[in-house]
């Protein structure tokens, strides 16, 4: 899931996507075609394995507050939906751009303008669903806390950070839209304890598990799947 994502967003969009300028996006979309679907692809293979993430989430914790696991669940659902209506719009940006004959109505210029536009619609769609990631990270930070899936000061440590990313992601969401002069300098540390917290529970999960006090190991792993 984290390799998708940031596949999609820093290696396909960063670089095709000139901000301002239309002419020269539109040119990258239709010089690097297949690059540019195989980022729309990403994405929505990010959507899938975060809704599968949700319900192996859901599982795990269901007995440790069923209604934070509820309710974690139901962001995710929420989200995922709204990511994939998202990614229309950057299917949208590159078929203005595909010659149908339809379209001739419309100049080049007119085309390329409108190709951005979509895009600017993504980028605009991704910041609303911040509001919603960080729901879905303050709901895993509660659990991961509450649990006794982790050892006890690991538990803080990534329930903490967890938390302290989802605040991360609202101020995100909030400079974005209310803000936005100050949203540059605000973003680049705002998602800093999200991304630690991710990666630390990625990296603990795929190398540790997580086990219970009774030593039952509970989740599946990359190494072992014992239950």
């Amino acid at each position: 899931m984290i390799l998708t994502g940031i596949f999609a967003h820093f290696f396909v969009r960063a670089g095709i996507i000139e901000p301002g300028n239309a002419a020269a996006t539109a040119q990258n979309i239709l010089n690097r075609d297949f690059f540019f679907r195989l980022g729309l692809v990403s994405d929505l293979m990010f959507i899938v394995s975060f809704i599968f993430l949700g319900l192996i989430f859901y599982r795990m914790f269901q007995t440790t507050n069923k209604h934070y696991a509820r309710a974690l669940l139901a962001v995710v659902l929420v989200s995922g939906a709204m990511m994939g209506v998202n990614v229309l719009n950057q299917f949208a940006a590159q078929f203005v751009l595909g010659g149908n004959e339809y379209l001739a109505v419309f100049s080049e210029q007119q085309l390329q303008a409108l190709s951005l536009f979509f895009l600017d619609l993504h980028t605009h769609g991704v910041h609303i669903g911040h509001l919603f990631y960080g729901l879905w990270l303050f709901a895993l930070g509660y659990l991961v806390m509450k649990s006794d899936l982790f050892p006890g000061v690991w538990a803080k440590i990534f329930g903490g950070l967890l938390i302290a990313g989802a605040v991360g992601y609202e101020i995100d969401f909030l400079s974005y839209f209310l803000f936005p002069a100050y949203f540059g300098a605000i973003s680049e540390f705002a998602t800093i304890p999200a991304n630690l917290g991710e990666l630390s529970l990625c990296i603990w999960l795929i190398f540790k598990g997580a086990i219970r006090k009774d030593k039952h190991r509970v989740v599946y792993t990359a190494i072992n799947s014992e239950k």
